[in-house]
């Protein structure tokens, strides 16, 4: 339903803010906000499945820089006056896997073509079938199944559509790879963050220059604060939902990171929300226990 001038322009306009977010972020705080918003918005589900991929890479190449992020938390969420972008962005990535997995009848629904539904019995491709063994990684979640069509490598964001420049129509989207890519930026998000608060040297400094300039003390805080609810969201859906035991470990080694950050900056609550999600991973398949279900630090808001 759109014109195909539509694809190349929204591409390049992308790339561009690709450009300005990353080499000049300084001296364009406010319509960088503006941008990153923008960003945000191109990940709702009314939104062509192109758009939302393309939008994908751009965040996954923002959020492996530990600067970016420090940066983004300093002048945004750690300002009243500033939209919590951060927040957004990593809110947005939850509510993106989480739709994804949303079983859409017939023909209708944002990236349908994306999601496969697998007929129940044992021989559905990618799903562990005896012994944990399964065909290919991937995530399977309430009938839904997504392949997992790339590798995670800390801090390495691979950019595919967006280096795609010679076409005026866009390119079918590779199955899974929206779930991929938002499972690839949520496990860098983990990481940027863990290397922002262990402070290593070039990933944050402080703004000696500004006297009004948040502490870097502060910036940490608001991090965990700022990503703690969509990551922990997101990435116990796709833990649940993993096929494969890497997957898995990738994501079970990031819960236990950020529940280890939240303790190290005196957040209990945080913590335990992390800790009590691994004990609930660790249960059998439908196995209830109450005491895990509404404890107090799983109802933090």
């Amino acid at each position: 339903a759109f014109d195909k001038p539509y694809y190349p322009i929204s591409l390049r306009l992308l790339r561009v803010v690709s450009v300005l977010v990353e080499k000049y972020y300084k001296l364009l705080i406010t319509e960088c906000e503006i941008f990153l918003s923008l960003i945000v918005k191109f990940l709702d589900p009314d939104k062509p499945s192109w758009q939302r991929a393309l939008a994908l890479e751009l965040l996954h190449k923002l959020v492996i820089q530990p600067r970016l992020v420090t940066e983004f938390c300093r002048y945004y969420d750690c300002k009243d006056h500033a939209t919590n972008i951060l927040q957004d962005i990593i809110n947005s990535l939850g509510a993106y896997v989480q739709n994804m997995f949303i079983p859409q009848p017939g023909s209708g629904g944002a990236d349908q073509h994306q999601a496969t539904s697998l007929p129940a019995g044992p021989s559905q491709a990618g799903v562990p079938a005896g012994g944990g063994v399964s065909a290919q990684p991937g995530f399977y979640y309430r009938g839904v199944y997504q392949p997992l069509s790339t590798s995670w490598l800390g801090g390495v964001a691979r950019s595919h559509y967006l280096d795609i420049t010679d076409r005026l129509d866009p390119p079918n989207m590779q199955e899974g790879y929206g779930v991929s890519l938002a499972y690839c930026c949520l496990l860098d998000v983990v990481r940027s963050v863990s290397l922002v608060i262990d402070n290593q040297p070039g990933q944050a400094e402080e703004n000696t220059e500004d006297p009004e300039a948040v502490s870097l003390e502060q910036v940490r805080s608001q991090l965990l604060v700022s990503t703690w609810n969509g990551v922990l969201s997101a990435m116990s859906l796709l833990l649940d939902a993993a096929t494969e035991d890497a997957t898995a470990e990738n994501l079970l080694k990031s819960l236990s990171l950020f529940s280890s950050l939240a303790g190290r900056l005196e957040m209990p609550g945080l913590r335990d929300s992390y800790i009590t999600a691994v004990c609930k991973a660790s249960l059998p398949p439908h196995y209830t226990l109450s005491v895990l279900k509404a404890t107090a630090s799983t109802q933090l808001v």
